[in-house]
């Protein structure tokens, strides 16, 4: 499907107006059948979001991994792709790395709430994918500002390497504490 790219801007623009000054290539159209954090996770056919309704029952709709706890805040982002075997890195750690998987958590540090995921390509360059509207190419700290604001974690994968056991370990204690409260 071609991607009228113009048009793409005009509603990024019009949605998160600091995009303007930043340097990003649309990759596709607008789509409103998954979010940025399924995005990062490779996943583009689900909305991933810990959204809950009474009782504390996932909202039909949205998807989020059994072993996160379900709150909109960067730990439980990072103890969902902990699930899936990413572990925690220093935030400068933004180098590519032949076969190593890296994604970057956003949000605002006083409450801790996340409010974007970004998955590195393997350029280097950043890919995400923007609310409702296109999935854009990008370096990493173009996004940030307006309602993202700034990268406050950053994770990898490495499919060749297991964890080791201290990597393992504190990734569960992670778990187990953030699920309790």
């Amino acid at each position: 499907m071609a991607v009228d790219e113009e048009a793409e801007r005009r509603l990024l623009y019009e949605w998160q107006p600091h995009l303007e000054t930043r340097s990003f290539e649309v990759k596709s159209p607008s789509d409103c059948g998954y979010n940025c954090i399924g995005w990062a996770a490779g996943d583009d056919t689900k909305i991933w979001s810990p959204a809950v309704g009474i009782g504390g029952r996932l909202l039909g709709g949205y998807y989020w991994p059994k072993c996160a706890p379900m709150l909109p805040t960067v730990a439980a982002v990072e103890a969902a792709f902990e699930c899936d075997g990413y572990v925690r890195t220093n935030v400068g750690d933004i180098d590519v790395e032949t076969g190593v998987q890296k994604i970057a958590i956003f949000g605002y540090d006083r409450m801790g709430l996340v409010t974007h995921a970004a998955r590195q390509c393997a350029s280097g360059r950043w890919t995400s994918k923007m609310g409702e509207q296109a999935d854009i190419e990008h370096s990493l700290r173009d996004v940030e500002g307006g309602i993202f604001g700034e990268v406050r974690s950053v994770m990898r994968k490495d499919p060749n390497k297991q964890p080791t056991p201290d990597e393992q370990s504190s990734s569960l204690i992670l778990v187990q504490r953030r699920s309790r409260g």
